[in-house]
């Protein structure tokens, strides 16, 4: 979920790193619909921010 987490943790800011996804990162990372639609409807294959903030 996090394309800079090499320099994250080299920076030692390991916290920063980002682990789920949200809806507004399909178009941020550059995700194609077609993927986005596997990784939306694969139960548990990434943690899934929703608009209200919890992880599914």
């Amino acid at each position: 979920m996090e394309p800079d987490w090499i320099e994250k943790i080299a920076q030692g800011v390991e916290g920063e790193i980002k682990t789920t996804l949200s809806v507004k990162d399909q178009e941020k990372l550059i995700i194609p619909d077609s993927l986005w639609k596997f990784i939306i409807d694969i139960p548990d294959w990434f943690p899934l921010e929703r608009h209200d903030g919890s992880i599914i």
